[in-house]
């Protein structure tokens, strides 16, 4: 149980030639182990920053630090939204599974039913857009044919024409290419951030306000040292392992290999909501960097502001707001993983949930 948020600052490595060279070393790791990830084909690398944390029960779900309050934990598990992606496998009446996260952005103010019985709401889905994209891997060519946002009460497609795109050479974007003089770090994914189809029928579960995000203030401005968060809902197949887990497994310099239960103690169990808090460390163009933990699979939970221990740019009005769509691991930087801002998309550049 990490005490607010001092430790978050430590988990930044001194600039030193053996630090960069530990680095480089590191960007090796993070390239070479994609065909590991059978277990999860729309999976990619995501970064155990610090070792340190451990889970502990909060509200409804489980949280790493003291940097949230007991009410916004028993609001935030219910906004945690599995997405499963359907893999149709060649010759045969079967789909296999891939695991990422979505959520969901409200996009119009809230409403009673027409009966006066329920609240409703208005919903934009999102989710990293890497989760929808076909994957090519030495068993095969994997490519989905439907995504679906999954809830207590049953499921709902996520309808994108993102679902089985196939990323190519121009698709590749250099995170840090405004920053002058900084080494290349380039995702492979784009703008790491897909939209669904509207649901704003008043019967339709999704639109239960409890499930969605409000949007940030438009004149929010996102600063390092900002405390930030995602919650994860993983499947028992999509559990974390030091196979599917950057920093946990004997290949990374300058670490001790995490056992499976500092595993289960960092990241919690499955089929239960686990929240993962960290700092924003750098803040680009149209992405953020942070120190919170992830694995394979957390990729699309959407990042939110919490409650305690903020910085005086944090207004109470911001808290449990949606700020960013977590995209993975930084392309080079062993202790970060990082996700692109909800406003720099076209959908939400001048979002009004009014």
């Amino acid at each position: 149980f990490r005490q607010g948020s001092q430790q978050i600052q430590q988990t930044t490595a001194p600039k030193t030639t053996r630090g960069k060279a530990a680095q480089d070393q590191m960007a090796g790791v993070l390239a070479d182990d994609e065909d590991h990830l059978l277990e999860n084909p729309a999976g990619t690398s995501e970064c155990l920053v610090d070792d340190r944390r451990r889970v502990v029960p909060l509200g409804f779900g489980k949280v790493d630090s003291d940097d949230i309050t007991e009410d916004l934990m028993i609001e935030i598990p219910a906004k945690a939204i599995p997405l499963d992606i359907f893999f149709p496998l060649k010759d045969i009446a079967f789909e296999t599974l891939g695991y990422g996260q979505g959520g969901l952005i409200k996009s119009g103010s809230i409403s009673q039913s027409p009966g006066g019985t329920t609240l409703h709401c208005p919903v934009v889905p999102v989710t990293a857009k890497r989760n929808l994209r076909t994957v090519r891997k030495k068993t095969g060519v994997y490519v989905p044919s439907r995504a679906n946002l999954v809830v207590e009460v049953g499921c709902a497609n996520f309808d994108s024409p993102d679902v089985g795109w196939e990323p190519k050479r121009e698709d590749e974007y250099d995170i840090r290419k405004s920053v002058e003089g900084s080494r290349p770090a380039l995702t492979l994914f784009g703008l790491d951030i897909s939209v669904g189809r509207e649901i704003s029928a008043t019967e339709h579960p999704l639109t239960d306000p409890a499930y969605s995000f409000n949007l940030v203030r438009s004149a929010f401005c996102l600063e390092v040292g900002q405390l930030v968060a995602i919650a994860v809902n993983f499947r028992r197949k999509a559990r974390p392992t030091k196979e599917t887990i950057k920093g946990a497994g004997p290949l990374v310099p300058g670490k001790k290999e995490v056992s499976d239960d500092e595993i289960k103690s960092i990241y919690g169990l499955p089929d239960s909501v686990n929240v993962y808090t960290g700092a924003i460390t750098f803040v680009g163009e149209n992405h953020i960097e942070y120190s919170f933990n992830s694995f394979t699979g957390c990729s699309g939970a959407i990042v939110f502001l919490l409650d305690k221990n903020q910085p005086e740019s944090v207004q109470k009005c911001d808290h449990g707001k949606a700020i960013a769509v977590h995209s993975g691991s930084h392309p080079f930087l062993p202790n970060r993983n990082f996700g692109f801002k909800l406003r720099c998309h076209p959908r939400f550049a001048n979002f009004d949930q009014s």
